[in-house]
């Protein structure tokens, strides 16, 4: 394998890690780490309109601290280069929101089918999202179920926080937050 397809590949494993990082961002409501994700002067498009970083992140923060779980996944990632330095990927995911009303005892989880249109320049060694356009394909309702332990044997233990089991156990292991 050549050294142009060796860089290439691992390219596209910054731009998958990136992606990811996303995710986990959004689901530890790491503000920092969301905002390491795009450049500092990105634009993101979806159909409330169009923000810019980091007003974008802070209010994606403040609108999602508001549901006690959320877990966001990217399903598939394609990536086309434009050239060393930019490139362009589209991404298919899944995310779930967690919404409890006050005084409602039973809870619903809205699943979100998206994707992502992302523009992405490497800008100081780094790959970094410039420019994102996001769809909602499909949203769907659902009834939480009650006595989950129950069910399955076991307890939901996420954490929208650094508290989170799998968060910690990163931290032990790769030694930064």
């Amino acid at each position: 394998m050549t050294e142009d397809r060796l860089a290439r590949l691992a390219d596209r494993m910054e731009i998958r890690d990136l992606l990811t990082r996303y995710c986990r961002a959004v689901d530890r409501l790491d503000a920092g780490e969301l905002s390491s994700v795009f450049t500092d002067d990105a634009v993101i498009e979806k159909s409330s309109g169009v923000s810019r970083q980091p007003d974008y992140a802070a209010g994606l923060i403040e609108r999602h601290s508001t549901f006690p779980v959320a877990a966001h996944q990217i399903t598939g990632v394609l990536v086309d280069f434009v050239d060393d330095d930019r490139a362009f990927a589209q991404s298919w995911g899944m995310a779930v929101e967690r919404h409890a009303e006050d005084g409602v005892p039973d809870a619903v989880d809205l699943l979100y089918r998206v994707r992502y249109g992302d523009s992405l320049e490497r800008r100081d060694g780094a790959w970094r999202i410039a420019h994102r356009v996001l769809v909602t394909d499909h949203v769907m309702k659902v009834q939480v179920a009650v006595g989950v332990a129950e069910l399955t044997g076991t307890e939901l233990r996420m954490r929208r926080s650094p508290e989170d089991p799998i968060e910690q156990r990163r931290r032990a292991v790769v030694g930064r937050a």
